[in-house]
């Protein structure tokens, strides 16, 4: 099994957040066998707790990233070198990007959420349009 995190960001950023039409830029896959073995911390994390920890390993400096965050950090910069834009080097994450997390793992199925200047919003999923929907 996997949990996989997907990144949306809106196609135009002078406009309110939900406002704007939004492109997935990469979307990427957690291999829960490795961190049951290595990083069961990781497995244990809520999805807003996901996304603050996705948050931190695209915006802090590198020697203040904890082990989750440089694992995070380390399979986010390998989709972007994957990425067919090659114009895209890196970015951080920042207001109005949407974060959606799909795992059978934790108990949940699909949680959307977007990036405020402090936090994070439950939200309406910008490539489904589905609310966010906790099940357990």
């Amino acid at each position: 099994m996997s949990i996989t995190i997907t990144i949306n960001r809106p196609t135009n950023r002078r406009v309110e957040p939900e406002e704007s039409p939004y492109a997935e830029l990469m979307h990427f896959e957690i291999n829960t066998m490795y961190c049951r073995l290595y990083m069961k911390e990781m497995l244990e994390l809520t999805p807003e707790q996901m996304c603050e920890e996705l948050f931190a390993a695209t915006n802090a400096p590198e020697e203040f990233l904890t082990y989750t965050q440089k694992y995070l950090r380390e399979l986010y910069t390998k989709e972007l070198a994957n990425c067919e834009n090659k114009d895209i080097n890196f970015f951080s994450m920042s207001v109005g990007d949407f974060v959606e997390i799909r795992s059978d793992e934790n108990g949940f199925s699909l949680n959307s959420f977007r990036c405020d200047p402090v936090g994070w919003t439950k939200a309406k999923s910008p490539s489904t349009g589905v609310l966010y929907q906790e099940i357990r």
